[in-house]
């Protein structure tokens, strides 16, 4: 970024570079912004910029030499391809790739693809000929891992990440770290929970939050149109209050409300502020208006997170008696269809909260916590596992507990020789992780044996001379560390 800066014409104001990431847990975390946001491309389609809008992105664009993408892993090849026609349209430059501007894309690929798209290494299914924009990319790999300290245990998570078999001594300290799920209440209370299916996590959650005696319900209000009689919206309102969060922009039907304990926040509210969807605070005061209506849900957060949003209100906060780094969440809405011509629409109203005493391990991909309880399974893939045990800090705050309970089940599968493999359920998931670590390997092998690069000062240097590079930072954490 400094050298991006001392070696363009910025006029000493403007930075030469756009740090995005592909999501806002991860663009608060580098101090940028979402890629979809960065660039106008919608959830949906690539849609072209109108003639205003594009001027207003050239003039923005106008000292832009670099686009850094930070969590790659969760960036598909659909939407790289929607980055690289953004940028053409946006500098005019449509026979160049990503619009003349240096690409570098960062993270970790052998963590969890993106669901339900296409791994950014691989070919677009849609596409059956020509040549993908992750093959002008040359990879530059971080050897120095910074969010974990211990080498043994650092060097056992690099091993189940590239497929490797661990030793004896690795898999005894990864067996060790098995406890019951008592023991795991009795030592990690506060420990981050991390469980395959969301419908774990929700029961999780309830069961905890519900045997707190001082707790506070809020339900969402649900305003249904559409309907051409009671019974058909009796059916339509059942069928609401079964989605999942995700199918309801991002607003859940219940939430259980207990003070300390840990929440989510579900919907971007301010990404430059920290306040996006992943980010995890603990839940200080809920404000309620004359009638007993809750308005506010106060929470704290970690670090700098809301800081924005606490200094605007802070004169709300002094007259409630709250301490000053209290951030108040309000009430959002989001419009539902309930049936398959959208012409039933449910418009939700309510706070984009849920409680974050457990959450998917597909959920907790670029988080870090101090603290984790993790529910292995044989049948887990490698890099869900992988990322599983890879969001703590160190191994001494890594806790395993397993569905059945018994020692019989504190067994390490990963990195084991001599497995057999059979038809079942596990085999499957196995050759489906082995799968995507082998495409992910050729593809490596691919780009390094087409370019090569090296850690000297100097090739930062001459990349950004010759103005014809597209790097990828392979196998780093905490990337803003290496900043």
């Amino acid at each position: 970024m400094e050298i991006y800066n001392r070696l363009s014409d910025t006029d000493g104001i403007f930075n030469a570079y756009i740090a995005c990431a592909s999501t806002g847990k991860a663009a608060t975390a580098i101090g940028g912004s979402m890629v979809h946001s960065a660039l106008s491309i919608s959830l949906s389609r690539l849609m072209p910029l109108n003639i205003e809008k594009a001027n207003q992105y050239r003039t923005l664009f106008k000292f832009v030499k670099v686009l850094i993408i930070d969590e790659i892993s969760m960036v598909s090849a659909e939407l790289l391809e929607q980055i690289n026609a953004r940028l053409k349209q946006i500098t005019g430059l449509f026979t160049k790739d990503f619009g003349g501007l240096d690409v570098i894309l960062m993270g970790d690929l052998r963590q969890l693809p993106p669901v339900k798209a296409t791994p950014i290494f691989k070919q677009i299914k849609r596409k059956i000929t020509g040549e993908t924009p992750w093959r002008k990319f040359k990879q530059f790999e971080l050897k120095q891992v910074m969010r974990q300290e211990n080498r043994q245990f650092s060097e056992i998570l690099t091993k189940i990440g590239d497929g490797n078999i661990l030793t004896e001594e690795e898999l005894k300290v990864m067996e060790s770290r098995f406890i019951t799920k008592e023991e795991a209440q009795s030592v990690c209370p506060e420990g981050i929970r991390l469980l395959f299916t969301n419908a774990a996590v929700n029961a999780y959650n309830y069961s905890v939050l519900n045997s707190v005696d001082d707790k506070i319900i809020s339900v969402a209000s649900d305003v249904i149109t559409g309907c051409h009689n009671p019974e058909q919206e009796n059916f339509v309102r059942q069928k609401l209050h079964k989605m999942k969060t995700d199918e309801t922009g991002g607003l859940p039907y219940e939430l259980i409300l207990v003070l300390n304990r840990p929440y989510m926040i579900t919907n971007n509210i301010d990404v430059a502020d920290g306040l996006s969807n992943g980010t995890v605070g603990k839940l200080y005061h809920v404000e309620r208006d004359e009638n007993g209506d809750i308005i506010r849900i106060w929470l704290k957060f970690p670090k700098s997170c809301g800081r924005k949003q606490a200094t605007k209100l802070r004169n709300l906060s002094a007259r409630l008696n709250l301490d000053d780094d209290a951030v108040p969440i309000t009430s959002q809405t989001s419009s539902v269809a309930l049936n398959n011509n959208k012409t039933i629409i449910a418009k939700r109203k309510h706070f984009p909260l849920v409680s974050a005493l457990a959450m998917t391990i597909h959920k907790s991909q670029g988080g870090t916590y101090d603290a984790i309880v993790y529910e292995y399974d044989r049948k887990h893939p490698r890099e869900l596992v992988y990322v599983a045990l890879s969001r703590v800090t160190k191994i001494e705050g890594l806790f395993m507990v397993t569905k059945e309970n018994t020692e019989d089940s504190w067994k390490f599968w990963i990195g084991r020789s001599g497995i057999p493999l059979n038809a079942s359920e596990s085999d499957k998931h196995l050759k489906r992780s082995t799968s995507h670590r082998e495409d992910l390997t050729l593809e490596l092998k691919k780009i390094e044996k087409q370019y090569t690069t090296n850690s000297h000062p100097n090739f930062f240097l001459n990349s950004f001379l010759t103005r014809k590079d597209y790097l990828y930072f392979h196998s780093i954490a905490k990337v803003y560390m290496h900043m």
